[in-house]
């Protein structure tokens, strides 16, 4: 969709980056280390949410730092409780029970995470 602020993922609504995602995909494939750098807003996250979903033998696990903020040190149980929120949407996305959770919901017409919790 254009002009929404919110991360993409799908090539199509992500525009004039096809180089740097073959580049991040070429990186991944040879199992090299990436780091994505750059000034805020400038499609950071897109690009590696959409270099990921055209890697669909890969499974990824995403952790949003950024919910910890600019501090120096913070507690483990806060980095443990986004560790485990990355955690359980990968478990969402590539298991047989996050998938078969989001068929009843669907069905259902509830939040899938109303089915699947993980504490």
């Amino acid at each position: 969709m254009l002009f929404d602020t919110r991360p993409k993922s799908k090539r199509e609504d992500f525009f004039d980056r096809d180089k740097e995602i073959e580049e991040l995909k070429d990186v991944i494939l040879h199992k090299d280390f990436a780091a994505v750098l750059g000034i805020r807003k400038i499609g950071k996250t897109s690009l590696v949410k959409v270099t990921l979903n055209e890697l669909p033998d890969h499974i990824s696990l995403s952790i949003n730092l950024g919910k910890i903020g600019s501090k120096k040190s913070y507690p483990m149980d806060t980095f443990s409780r986004i560790f485990i929120e990355g955690a359980v949407e990968t478990l969402r996305k590539y298991t047989f029970a996050g998938k078969v959770s989001k068929i009843i919901a669907n069905r259902l017409g509830i939040d899938p995470s109303d089915i699947l919790e993980l504490n």
